[in-house]
């Protein structure tokens, strides 16, 4: 939620994110998802995970477009469907 939004509509508070965490050692692959989704790594100050973090409803609308083309081939694409 944008604590800055208060005043505004209930549709301009919430802020939708998609956010996904890996091991350091998978940082090439998040790079490129990273720059994708035009956003960057960030990686955690003990050095052993990087996070990709993504907001705002355009970025969401790209998220879902991918994942109903390319599914995921795991038990995360029926929490998806959900």
């Amino acid at each position: 939620m944008d604590p800055h939004g208060l005043k505004n509509s209930y549709y301009d508070r919430v802020v939708p994110s998609f956010n996904f965490s890996r091991s350091i050692l998978e940082l090439p692959l998040l790079t490129l998802l990273a720059s994708f989704f035009g956003v960057t790594v960030n990686q955690r100050s003990d050095g052993l995970r990087a996070d990709v973090n993504i907001y705002g409803l355009e970025r969401m609308i790209e998220i879902v477009d991918l994942f109903e083309t390319y599914p995921l081939m795991s038990r995360k694409q029926e929490e998806f469907k959900i």
